[in-house]
């Protein structure tokens, strides 16, 4: 076995980067869900390179709306380019459409190493009372009752209310990360364990078979020295046992005491 075959097995405790190395998504889709049914708030969880890994939300009657005219299209693709770029190195931070409706963004970090992100919204601030002036400019055949109408569909949440479920939410995904976490460090642990077992067999196993390939050959070399004993003796017994049955015959002539 070779020296980098004998260096003892690496397990990188607490190195991750991605929120989906560790979490199952279908349990990230859950949270999502649950906090959805209770708040009926949208949720969206991404991974640190800003995958989408979970989410629950409803396209809002509004954005629909706005879908209608070209430059209401282009203020929705802005304000989604926007929240997707919204990426706060610690603490929540917020950004506020042209609808008026904010989005809220945490990060999500898990030993020093940011891992993802998770986005509530949108939705409407509770102190907001009037339509938004970039609601109304979007074209002039924006109907400012359609539009009030549609954003009276939109959630409302105060702020103070809004940065609680924030908070909670980041405290349940932390809670789910570290449950996570542990158990993909008991599974790594149980692997590098079975790993070093295997090692440890493997060296026996060679080990076992040299010092059977070193009996084979000293029973060779043995055969081999007693099939030359044997040559070596046979050899001049066989002549003498002749000279003695020719003597014994008679064919050299009489014995005499000498």
């Amino acid at each position: 076995m070779t020296a980098a075959e004998r260096q003892p097995v690496d397990i990188a405790f607490g190195d991750i980067s991605r929120l989906e190395e560790v979490v199952d998504r279908e349990a990230l889709r859950d949270v999502c869900r649950s906090f959805f049914d209770l708040f009926g708030l949208s949720i969206r969880i991404y991974s640190s390179d800003r995958t989408l890994l979970a989410a629950e939300h409803e396209l809002s009657s509004i954005y629909e709306y706005d879908d209608q005219f070209p430059l209401g299209r282009r203020a929705v693709a802005k304000t989604v380019e926007a929240v997707a770029g919204l990426d706060p190195k610690e603490g929540a931070a917020r950004h506020t459409c042209f609808t008026g409706a904010v989005y809220d963004v945490v990060p999500l970090t898990y030993q020093g190493r940011r891992v993802g992100r998770v986005v509530v919204g949108p939705y409407l601030p509770a102190e907001l009372k009037e339509v938004p002036r970039g609601l109304t400019k979007i074209d002039p055949a924006v109907d400012r009752n359609e539009i009030r109408d549609r954003l009276a569909k939109m959630p409302r949440v105060r702020r103070e209310t809004g940065e609680r479920i924030l908070a909670h939410l980041k405290r349940v995904v932390d809670l789910l990360l570290f449950s996570s976490h542990r158990s993909h460090l008991t599974s790594e642990m149980h692997v590098a364990s079975v790993r070093e077992s295997y090692r440890e067999l493997a060296e026996k196993t060679a080990n076992l078979q040299t010092a059977y390939d070193r009996l084979k050959e000293l029973d060779k070399l043995k055969s081999n020295f007693l099939a030359t004993v044997s040559h070596e003796l046979r050899t001049p017994l066989t002549s003498i046992i002749g000279y003695s049955e020719m003597l014994e015959s008679g064919i050299a002539g009489d014995m005499n005491e000498e």
